[in-house]
């Protein structure tokens, strides 16, 4: 893998966002990768507690003022950057006023899911893509964790399909055990709609996007790959990935980090 090119998508990256499993494995996948050879870059959505002047984050005018259109709504796209401490990694936040600003992650101050989680995942999603083009950044690797990216892998390969910084790039996805309890919207397939993915791509996969599961298989199905970053993944993904022939690595508490690394290497 020296030399070759890993894009994480990040939700959850440890110092931005307080320590969990699964933001220590957000920071700790990077550096692994970065230590043994990698050019990585990371992204992560700007959640409104990120504290900006804590973290040094700063503006990169050249990538923002792209307009980011979910549901007929435009949503202007700001670009930060900060490096990532104790590394030369850089972490780019994908952000907007209305979507993230003075916000919580998924939940809010009471505990309650946001109602408009799913626009700000196609949101985060499509603009990770974006910036990944505007930085002409041609990963060889790239890998979304958790849920909310979850359909990075489906723009991908439809919207991007034509785009030669993604023409050699395998996309895994890394499961958690994170369900949301709000129920898809109506209008879901609109929302995922943009200018070059019409409703017929959608329809084409097969998959009636009816509840979170609905959209989590979706994603599944274009994906190379697929990591469960915890114990007790829902069946349905696992059989969703293996009905379509993707591999599926396993849950391991040790050398959680390294197995990662060595499964870049087996689809790449």
């Amino acid at each position: 893998m020296k030399g070759k090119k890993l894009l994480f998508i990040g939700e959850e990256i440890v110092p931005f966002l307080p320590e969990t499993p699964k933001s220590a494995y957000g920071k700790a996948v990077p550096k692994y990768a970065n230590e043994n050879g990698m050019a990585v870059r990371a992204l992560l959505p700007k959640w409104g507690i990120i504290n900006e002047r804590r973290n040094q984050l700063h503006e990169v005018i050249r990538l923002s003022g792209l307009n980011i259109i979910v549901n007929d709504i435009d949503h202007p796209l700001l670009i930060k950057v900060a490096s990532l401490p104790d590394t030369r990694l850089q972490v780019y936040f994908t952000d907007n006023a209305d979507l993230f600003k003075r916000r919580q992650m998924i939940f809010d101050a009471d505990g309650k899911e946001y109602e408009d989680n799913y626009v700000r995942s196609i949101f985060y999603a499509r603009s990770s893509l974006e910036t990944c083009n505007l930085l002409h950044w041609d990963p060889a690797i790239i890998q979304c964790q958790g849920w909310f990216s979850v359909l990075v892998p489906f723009y991908l390969k439809k919207s991007f399909k034509e785009n030669p910084i993604f023409k050699s790039s395998k996309i895994i996805i890394t499961l958690y055990n994170d369900i949301l309890k709000t129920p898809l919207p109506a209008e879901i397939v609109d929302m995922i709609c943009c200018q070059n993915i019409t409703k017929q791509d959608i329809e084409e996969t097969g998959i009636e996007l009816k509840t979170f599961s609905d959209l989590v298989k979706f994603g599944i199905k274009f994906a190379d790959g697929v990591i469960c970053g915890e114990k007790n993944i829902p069946q349905e993904w696992i059989s969703a990935a293996k009905e379509n022939n993707i591999p599926v690595l396993d849950y391991s508490e040790k050398n959680f980090t390294e197995n990662t690394f060595e499964f870049y290497k087996s689809i790449s």
